[in-house]
């Protein structure tokens, strides 16, 4: 067995063509002739610096972020700024940020 590591947004066909497993975040494309299955889920994980928090107003809830300086990196062509919290004691909540800029990863 051979393994590679190719890290793109956008894997060409021919890796399709020239692999036995692939291992890819979201649905690939042309996914309708391949099988697929979910090894793991995508969970993200808020991560402000003590630095950041020290000079801005608390967060309490998932709706106080609107007032905040929230950073994204874009996978694939997913909602990035769309932002859905679960809680295992209340309801989930979805809370669409408004980023100051966004980081596209590199195609």
């Amino acid at each position: 067995m051979t393994v590679t590591l190719d890290l793109s947004d956008h894997p060409g066909a021919h890796l399709a063509e020239s692999s036995d497993l692939i291992i890819h975040i979201g649905m690939p494309p042309g996914a309708q002739n391949q099988i697929v299955t979910t090894l793991a889920a995508n969970r993200r994980i808020l991560c402000p610096s003590p630095a950041y928090l020290a000079g801005a107003p608390p967060i309490q809830s998932p709706s106080d972020l609107l007032r905040h300086r929230c950073l994204v990196v874009r996978e694939n062509d997913e909602n990035v700024t769309l932002w859905r919290f679960v809680h295992a004691s209340r309801e989930a909540q979805t809370v669409r940020i408004r980023p100051p800029w966004r980081r596209r990863t590199a195609r």
